[in-house]
């Protein structure tokens, strides 16, 4: 079963301050690239987002959210699948909703 994937408008501003950062620090280009792969890593969380693991934090919410790590610094993608309430933790985090 393929989900929709919904970034929010927090994680949008996470995944907007790391590209200004990483621009700064490194280059245009690495920041494409990263920005590229993090934009795959999230598109495949259409499939299967269930094969993430759970968050550590879990405890903190009623509903089920898992965390898949992208690159170097480890992003974490928390992702719902039953959630309808937006959740970041961080700059460092960034949250997207999988909806059936």
């Amino acid at each position: 079963m393929e989900y929709r994937v919904v970034i929010t408008p927090e994680a949008q501003a996470a995944i907007d301050r790391d590209i200004v950062y990483i621009r700064q620090q490194a280059s245009p280009e690495i920041a494409d690239r990263w920005y590229h792969g993090l934009i795959e890593a999230i598109a495949s969380l259409s499939e299967m987002p269930t094969r993430c693991g759970v968050i550590p934090e879990q405890w903190l919410f009623d509903d089920e959210f898992r965390q898949l790590l992208y690159g170097r610094r480890q992003h974490k993608l928390a992702s719902s699948s039953s959630s309808t309430t937006p959740w970041c933790t961080s700059c460092a985090t960034s949250t997207v909703a999988c909806r059936r």
